[in-house]
C-alpha cells in the first residue's frame, strides 16, 4: 500500500472530526512510512482530471493519478470513481 501526503492530510482531518487529536494523530502516523512523493506531472494531470470531474476531491484526484502512474489499483469508497478504470471499491 502507498499513499500521498494529500490523502493522509484528508484522513487526519476526517479522523479529527470523530476522535480526539491524540488518537487521530496516532492513527495517521501509522501510515507515514507509506507516503510516496507526488511528481509535478501528477499535480498537473490530477487537476486536468478534476476540471472534467468536479465532484472528485483534490486528494483523491491526485491519489488516482499517482496510482495510475505507478500501475497499481486506486482503492476508494467514493462512488464518483465508478466509471474509472483500475479502481477497487471498498465500502463500510
Amino acid at each position: 500500500m502507498v499513499t500521498t501526503v494529500f490523502n493522509i492530510a484528508e484522513l487526519n482531518y476526517n479522523l479529527k472530526k470523530e476522535y480526539p487529536k491524540e488518537k487521530s494523530d496516532s492513527i495517521t502516523s501509522k501510515y507515514q512510512s507509506r507516503i510516496i512523493k507526488v511528481a509535478w506531472s501528477d499535480i498537473i494531470n490530477a487537476m486536468d482530471l478534476k476540471t472534467t470531474n468536479r465532484n472528485l476531491s483534490i486528494p483523491d484526484a491526485i491519489g488516482y493519478i499517482v496510482a495510475k502512474r505507478l500501475g497499481i489499483k486506486f482503492l476508494t469508497g467514493d462512488s464518483d470513481f465508478e466509471k474509472f478504470e483500475n479502481v477497487e471499491f471498498v465500502k463500510k
